[in-house]
């Protein structure tokens, strides 16, 4: 799911005020699963520039 998308999301949310709508909560669990998944490619990733900044320093 991209930026655009997301904010696509919440305009749709928002218009229909979030009652009646069974997709609100679906959706929120999609971006939150979105959000965990961004967070753990981050932290591979400064795990990556640890790993290779040690590996840069030892001999």
């Amino acid at each position: 799911m991209r930026l655009p998308d997301i904010k696509k999301v919440l305009t749709l949310s928002t218009h229909v005020g979030g009652t009646g709508n069974l997709n609100v909560p679906f959706i929120c669990k999609q971006a939150i699963k979105q959000a965990a998944w961004w967070k753990i490619q981050k932290q591979n990733y400064t795990d990556s520039i640890k790993k290779l900044k040690y590996a840069i320093i030892s001999p």
